[in-house]
């Protein structure tokens, strides 16, 4: 974490050009600002790249069976184990979602994000604090953290009962359940000093709308931290289905759908993300936003963990 610091430290402080600055921080952490300079990174880098990918090839002959990897949760600032397991079908669990720890029940992608959001908040706990869900072990644990963090679900009526029980799992029994549309807040003019949102914008129509609106609730130099499926070897988004002005879902390719513990069919994804989402953050009100690219097999950080990064 000492690393991400030191970076987030330059980039507050510095006019955002950083031109010249190398991203890598002590190979534990990449970012970049455009798939050029992604690219540029993958010639120079290749020895490297090619050794971390070889890593995670071998892995799927650990998660085919469940099992165990031990390590370090900068979370709990100590070590942990990290379980992986099967997908039901039987193939291999994902690296991005599969290696959870036993500590937070907190996987990869997730485990990613909040450390970024500890290294911005430099240990201020009173930090005003949004999350784009809320039951969820995440949100307990933000909450755990951030007393004053909020969350949100995107729910309808006869799921309320359900969400409740699952916060009440995962000991917010009393923390008042909220709804919220993310392209229409109910939150006050730059209020919050983080924003996260972990695999949302995908399902969200109007992704635009979102960011947008992510932007207005921040104070200056508030941050968003997002993750979302992303083409790291594609510019532009790729556009899985939009709404037409009748209010109809227009299928632009195969449906996509991805698991929801409330929804046994999942959650339709309208966009698989490209490089462009960067110009899409910059365009909603952020002075900078970057891709930054985590790996580290010893806190259990591998398999494509993208994190967008944005400072409002």
């Amino acid at each position: 974490m000492k690393q991400l610091l030191e970076f987030w430290n330059r980039w507050m402080n510095e006019n955002g050009q950083q031109e010249g600055f190398d991203p890598r921080l002590n190979g534990m952490v990449d970012v970049f600002r455009s798939l050029e300079q992604f690219n540029e990174h993958m010639r120079v880098n290749e020895q490297m790249l090619t050794h971390r990918w070889l890593t995670e090839q071998r892995l799927p002959d650990l998660v085919r069976r469940p099992g165990r990897l031990f390590g370090w949760n900068e979370l709990i600032e100590g070590p942990t184990e990290f379980e992986f397991h099967v997908n039901d079908d039987g193939t291999p669990a994902s690296l991005r979602e599969g290696l959870v720890c036993s500590h937070t029940r907190l996987p990869s992608r997730i485990r990613a994000g909040l450390e970024m959001l500890m290294a911005l908040s430099q240990g201020r706990e009173g930090n005003a604090v949004y999350l784009t869900e809320q039951a969820t072990p995440a949100f307990g644990w933000l909450k755990s953290r951030f007393p004053n963090a909020r969350g949100s679900e995107f729910f309808e009526a006869e799921s309320r009962a359900r969400l409740e029980q699952a916060m009440s799992h995962h000991g917010l029994a009393d923390v008042p359940l909220e709804f919220q549309d993310i392209t229409r807040l109910d939150f006050p003019d730059a209020g919050l000093d983080a924003v996260l949102s972990f695999d949302v914008l995908e399902h969200v129509p109007d992704y635009h709308a979102a960011l947008a609106e992510l932007a207005r609730v921040l104070r200056r130099d508030g941050h968003l931290i997002l993750t979302a499926p992303f083409l790291n070897d594609r510019q532009d988004t790729l556009v899985r289905a939009t709404i037409d002005d009748d209010g109809n879902i227009v299928h632009h390719l195969e449906p996509e759908y991805h698991g929801d513990p409330l929804r046994p069919d999942g959650v339709l994804a309208f966009q698989t993300f490209g490089w462009d989402l960067l110009d899409a953050v910059r365009q909603a009100g952020y002075r900078d936003a970057v891709w930054a690219l985590s790996w580290d097999f010893s806190r259990g950080l591998i398999g494509g963990l993208w994190t967008l990064l944005a400072r409002r």
